[in-house]
């Protein structure tokens, strides 16, 4: 009955499928020839069988089915693989999630091949996979094919040699295992010695690579539960993000509401899709500040010259910007103005009518900028030797007097202090950038805040701000969470005058009895 539904339904589409296959085909092709790269193209449909299967294992409907064509891309080497899948992904955008190397990382069996599922013509999710010839003749037909195939008879490389005496090696742990239980161990052992096992609390399992975390873990099971991941259950017990996973770990995620994604969050990941997320969190909330920031900007300068967007929009100005910048939308303006990339008295004076724009004389370079903002506030920043500049401190590195700092000139808003190893700030304009260093008389305290992992009793929270009492440290806001098996997590903001304070107030909250982890929280 199966097989003749799912005949009826492709015989309907057949020759739909055929134009489409056809037309993916060419443009693939011609992608990877404007891209002088020598490959041969095939495209198929889906088995039928292997419809069946995706229909009674997965519970879809025919209609449901995404990928009832696929394309092979064959190469000559390795690396022309990886240049194909640059190529393709440049043509058709990819399913970020549906991207796997099997070349870098064969399967046990040997099978080595890119696979990726990018978004085709008319919208469709099409499957490609991307290997080279010999990768190829090996899926087919298997290792020994190949190496008949390469000389006519058979005829081992020194890989080749390698490979079959780690078969042989695998039987005669068989011959001398003294039960099943034993050899199994003997083949987890060779086939899997870089790879680590872990279990989920429902009992699914979870391969990583050796040397993951439980943050990688996080990210496995879901990209909102890796965002918010705040600590994990290892056993029962409480572990850091960034605990080693070892095989047969049983591995909870404790999350937090209040948890986002933090840049050093990057050196605990391992695994590419954790740290793609992260990364991904990363530029979404960077894009959402740039846009703040550029509106307020460009809506600053409207007011000065006696506009609003409102007044503008009512003019009809905003399509004619738009086709002068080349911009699909207000938004990519919004960030040019917040990158430097445009100025803001620039996008007003075209959004403007002709001679509405009242142009006023613009000193140039640093002067300028302190002459206008110096009035308005003290700061503990010292700026080429002249206090009394406006400041604001990046929120990205959250900076404390006692650290090495540099500046950045932002347009419109003074200067905003970074780090000096902020990875923000690098990729920032240097010709933006300004000498800054803490004013030493100074006694302005600055916020900084801590996370404690710590046992669930009467009388922690209590222990915690005597801790803070004794050192002198003023405890601005209290945040604490119940993480379940008598855990729990403490975040704490606290007035700081210098980062060694900061530094005496972990060291000395990391030596309360029940405390298992203290760090600082960035951002």
């Amino acid at each position: 009955e199966s097989y003749e539904t799912i005949t009826a339904y492709i015989s309907q589409t057949q020759a739909d499928r055929e134009l489409y296959i056809n037309e993916v085909l060419s443009e693939i092709r011609e992608q990877l020839e404007q891209g002088n790269l020598s490959a041969a193209v095939k495209g198929r449909a889906k088995g039928l069988f292997s419809i069946h299967r995706k229909t009674v294992q997965k519970g879809y409907e025919l209609c449901d089915i995404t990928d009832l064509m696929a394309f092979r891309v064959l190469v000559d080497d390795v690396s022309d693989c990886y240049a194909a899948l640059g190529l393709i992904h440049a043509c058709y955008p990819p399913l970020v999630d549906r991207i796997k190397d099997y070349v870098a990382r064969p399967k046990p069996n040997g099978y080595q091949s890119l696979h990726t599922t990018v978004v085709g013509p008319q919208e469709r999710a099409i499957e490609i996979q991307i290997r080279t010839h010999s990768m190829d003749r090996i899926a087919e037909e298997g290792i020994a094919a190949h190496w008949r195939y390469k000389e006519g008879h058979l005829a081992l490389s020194p890989s080749d040699v390698a490979k079959v005496g780690r078969i042989r090696e695998i039987f005669e742990s068989a011959r001398e295992a003294q039960d099943a239980r034993d050899f199994m161990e003997a083949l987890k052992f060779e086939f899997y010695s870089d790879e680590v096992f872990v279990f989920t609390p429902a009992g699914d399992v979870k391969c990583f690579p050796r040397g993951a975390t439980a943050l990688d873990f996080a990210y496995a099971v879901h990209t909102d539960v890796g965002n918010t991941c705040v600590g994990a259950k290892v056993h029962g017990k409480l572990v850091p993000i960034r605990y080693a996973l070892k095989s047969g770990d049983q591995v909870e995620i404790l999350t937090s509401n209040t948890q986002t994604p933090r840049r050093d969050w990057l050196e605990i990941a391992r695994t590419g899709r954790a740290i793609s997320k992260i990364r991904r969190h990363m530029r979404e909330e960077e894009r959402e500040v740039g846009l703040r920031i550029g509106r307020e900007m460009v809506d600053a300068e409207l007011r000065s010259q006696g506009w609003s967007f409102e007044k503008v929009e009512e003019e009809g100005r905003f399509q004619a910007t738009l086709a002068r910048h080349e911009a699909k939308d207000l938004n990519g303006i919004f960030l040019d103005v917040a990158r430097g990339h445009l100025s803001a008295h620039h996008v007003v004076r075209d959004l403007l009518p002709e001679g509405a724009y009242q142009s006023k004389q613009e000193a140039t370079a640093i002067t300028a900028l302190l002459n206008r903002i110096r009035p308005r506030t003290e700061s503990p920043v010292l700026i080429t030797g002249e206090d009394g500049v406006l400041v604001q401190f990046a929120g990205c590195c959250s900076p404390l007097p006692g650290e090495p700092i540099a500046g950045f000139i932002t347009r419109g808003r003074g200067i905003t202090v970074h780090t000096v190893g902020c990875e923000q700030l690098a990729s920032m304009d240097k010709e933006r950038h300004v000498a800054v260093a803490w004013d030493a008389q100074s006694a302005q305290s600055h916020t900084g805040e801590v996370q404690i992992f710590c046992t669930d009793r009467t009388g922690m929270l209590a222990n915690i701000t005597r801790v803070c009492e004794q050192l002198k440290v003023n405890i601005q806001r209290v945040d604490a969470q119940n993480l379940g098996q008598n855990q729990a997590l403490c975040r704490i903001r606290v007035s700081i005058g210098h980062v060694d304070h900061l530094s005496q107030l972990i060291k000395t909250l990391e030596r309360l009895p029940g405390v298992t982890e203290v760090n600082r929280v960035m951002g």
